[in-house]
């Protein structure tokens, strides 16, 4: 929190390259440094809600520019940052990607045992 307060903390199963939070602290997005993944967290509670290979993205967005070619396969995304409203903007190998996070593949949300 803004005093410096750890709230809540979560293991990852990856190596996190970038991170960013919301302006809100709504949301939480991370690229992965090994696999090019980028992953959306709900801030509070740290829950993984949406994740998708950030070249996928790149290749699905509108190009306002026409590119000789997509970034390789293998690229991670090297800036990151994410909006409250849900936008999501990245950029790898000299591309820029802003996209929404509703066109990333939406996680199911675990369910309560009674």
């Amino acid at each position: 929190d803004s005093s410096g307060k750890v709230r809540k903390s979560q293991p990852t199963h990856y190596i996190i390259a970038r991170m960013a939070c919301s302006p809100n602290g709504g949301m939480l997005a991370t690229s992965d440094a090994e696999s090019g993944v980028i992953r959306v967290y709900h801030g509070d509670t740290l829950v993984l809600t949406h994740q998708k290979f950030a070249i996928d993205l790149v290749a699905d967005a509108t190009q306002v520019q026409l590119l000789a070619d997509l970034p390789p396969l293998d690229t991670i995304a090297r800036a990151l940052t994410v909006h409250a409203k849900g936008v999501l903007a990245f950029a790898m190998s000299g591309v820029v990607c802003v996209t929404d996070v509703s066109r990333m593949d939406e996680l199911p949300r675990p369910r309560k045992l009674l």
